[in-house]
């Protein structure tokens, strides 16, 4: 662990023009939001993930303009951020949260989700005979006591 701050207080003095004195008695091991760490000298702007991966793709693209590697006018106008994995939709979750993702058996599973597609879509009359068919069917029957969204 001490290794391992060591190398982030020094990649820090070295990417903010400071000594390793100068970051300790900055930071001193503290956790700071964005405006304490501006006010610090510790960052040079705020902004989200996005306003990030901007700014080091505009970085990265003048590196390699300089370096001769890619022409000097080459332009981007778009950078494109993907998430892996790619993100459950929302209503997955949903129906997971209340499920439990692994434990439920299939049939529950489908039956939640077809209720929640019906509620979505505003199709009142298919979900109420949906619910009808499922409390006639007996062993078949869904019953939740509890039922919690995250």
């Amino acid at each position: 662990i001490d290794a391992t701050y060591a190398d982030f207080v020094k990649r820090v003095a070295d990417g903010r023009k400071m000594t390793l004195d100068q970051v300790e008695n900055v930071a001193g091991g503290r956790i700071m939001n964005g405006k304490e760490a501006l006010k610090a000298g510790l960052v040079d702007k705020l902004g989200g993930l996005l306003y990030a991966v901007h700014l080091a793709g505009e970085y990265g693209l003048e590196v390699h303009k300089a370096a001769g590697l890619l022409p000097s006018n080459l332009q981007v106008e778009n950078i494109i951020v993907k998430t892996f994995p790619k993100p459950k939709p929302w209503m997955q979750k949903i129906v997971e949260s209340m499920t439990g993702d692994e434990a439920i058996d299939m049939y529950a599973k489908e039956k939640i989700w077809s209720v929640m597609v019906r509620l979505w879509t505003g199709d009142m009359t298919s979900l109420m005979n949906e619910l009808e068919s499922s409390f006639q069917q007996g062993s078949r029957q869904l019953e939740m006591e509890e039922v919690s969204v995250q």
